[in-house]
């Protein structure tokens, strides 16, 4: 079948998910299927978590290079605005999803109360400690001379070390998780089978275009809404897993050509504004469906470290970005090569620290991990 075909299935398909007399259960449902089902699930949700956080450091290596040196950064830019930017609307898009799966409409606000109780440690625990520590570190690195923004850790106030996670900047993805776990109820309600069904539809759409229209003027926020998307799709419990791998082709059509789209726009066009956007919407369910029609399984080791790469791999770039800084107007081989040999040294770092405090203080390691 062509892909033209292929398009024209998934078409039917969406209109059937528009279908008020046959959107119900038209997927079996993740929290409904056999023990097998749900293992198969587990393994794709926690690999597609492992290489999204490989997406997340690659997409922060960019920040190392200067333009004005690298004359294949705008490339590399490009590049990780199409590739390493599925990271983060992946987290969220799966937290909102395990937040309410297996939910019952009759247990919500008694189960409510206690999956905030259980974020105060797996999330604002160690949102507070590694941006206590990423300010310690900071003011070690002006002494020694590792960074010269002094003004930058010594300028703060509480607000700031709170709200703005000033010692950590990655972390700010998981201040939003945390408000948007506080906001679920109006999620829930929003969702919930007493609401219209062509209202709900309407509000996703009006999501989805909201995260189209302001993704350039309010990144954050706007990535946060893949929280309320992933809440949509458990509390209607359709299965997004096998969806993303059934449509897997179609959806690889549609972010190849919104990437060459961007790119286009980008290099010939100089249009400067995040059509990525675009790219995201297509993206990250391709992102699924690779994961999940091909079974990728990641390895254990990266899986079970993946929360403390995400915290930690700051700190190790400082190093690299130290490193960097002996290189001068190096040629596009070599850029790709320190690129992916910076990827790596980054992960395999943070893994080497995370395994060893988990050997020899457990549980101090579980307490900074959030309970992991």
């Amino acid at each position: 079948m062509n892909i033209s075909k292929k398009t024209n299935v998934f078409l039917q398909e969406v209109s059937k998910f528009f279908d008020a007399e046959k959107s119900y259960g038209y997927l079996k449902p993740y929290a409904c299927g056999g023990n097998e089902s749900k293992k198969f699930h587990v393994d794709i949700l926690n690999s597609i978590k492992a290489v999204a956080i490989i997406f997340v450091v690659f997409y922060h290596l960019a920040v190392y290079f200067d333009a004005d040196r690298y004359t294949f950064n705008e490339v590399f830019i490009s590049i990780r605005k199409i590739i390493g930017a599925l990271g983060v609307p992946s987290f969220f898009f799966i937290s909102g999803f395990l937040f309410f799966n297996s939910t019952k409409a009759e247990t919500f606000k008694f189960s409510f109360a206690g999956k905030i109780k259980k974020r105060l440690k797996t999330l604002l625990i160690p949102y507070l400690f590694w941006n206590l520590f990423g300010i310690s570190l900071g003011i070690f690195y002006v002494k020694s001379g590792l960074a010269t923004e002094k003004s930058y850790f010594w300028d703060f106030n509480l607000f700031e070390f709170i709200w703005n996670s000033k010692g950590d900047l990655p972390l700010w993805y998981i201040k939003y998780l945390f408000v948007m776990n506080l906001f679920s109820p109006i999620f829930y309600m929003l969702f919930s089978k007493h609401v219209n069904f062509w209202i709900k539809r309407f509000l996703l759409c009006t999501i989805l275009f909201a995260f189209l229209l302001l993704y350039h003027v309010y990144y954050a926020y706007t990535l946060a809404l893949w929280f309320v998307i992933g809440a949509f799709f458990a509390i209607e419990k359709i299965d997004f897993i096998n969806l993303a791998a059934k449509y897997f082709y179609t959806f690889l059509f549609m972010y190849a050509v919104s990437s060459a789209v961007y790119l286009y726009l980008h290099f010939f066009k100089n249009i400067d504004f995040s059509y990525n956007s675009y790219v995201l919407i297509f993206g990250v369910p391709f992102f699924f469906g690779l994961m999940a029609r091909f079974k990728i399984k990641i390895s254990d080791t990266l899986v079970r470290n993946s929360f403390f790469i995400y915290c930690s791999h700051t700190f190790i770039s400082k190093i690299c970005e130290r490193f960097v800084l002996v290189f001068h107007n190096i040629d596009t081989f070599s850029y790709a090569i320190l690129s992916v040999f910076l990827l790596i040294f980054q992960i395999a770092a943070c893994i080497f620290a995370a395994e060893l405090l988990r050997k020899m203080c457990p549980r101090f390691f579980r307490f900074i991990n959030g309970g992991r």
